[in-house]
């Protein structure tokens, strides 16, 4: 009878030899490796994004801010956000996209 123990890349089989793991499982755990935090990223920028104008009701209560105030400080951090965008795409066409997340 022969088994099969996973181990890092290689696959240490039941008779004692060692067999290289195929590429797609490469492949794949690289893309998860890739995905995984690019997705957590994404989610934490929209979570700031989406919380902002519900945390400048009581903020604007605490500290007595008129509507255009509240206006200014929200218009504010979506332009802060929009230019980061920009930027962020300037620059990843500038070096390459692997070398602007890195």
């Amino acid at each position: 009878r022969k088994f099969e123990i996973n181990v890092s890349s290689d696959v240490i089989t039941g008779d004692g030899s060692v067999e290289e793991e195929d590429e797609s499982e490469k492949k794949r755990q690289e893309v998860r490796r890739i995905v995984m935090p690019s997705a957590l990223v994404l989610l934490s920028s929209n979570l700031c994004r989406i919380s902002m104008p519900v945390a400048l009701v009581p903020l604007a209560a605490t500290y007595g801010w008129n509507g255009a105030t509240v206006g200014l400080i929200g218009s504010s951090f979506l332009w802060g956000y929009m230019a980061t965008q920009l930027l962020g795409g300037a620059l990843a066409d500038a070096v390459g996209g692997k070398r602007a997340l890195f």
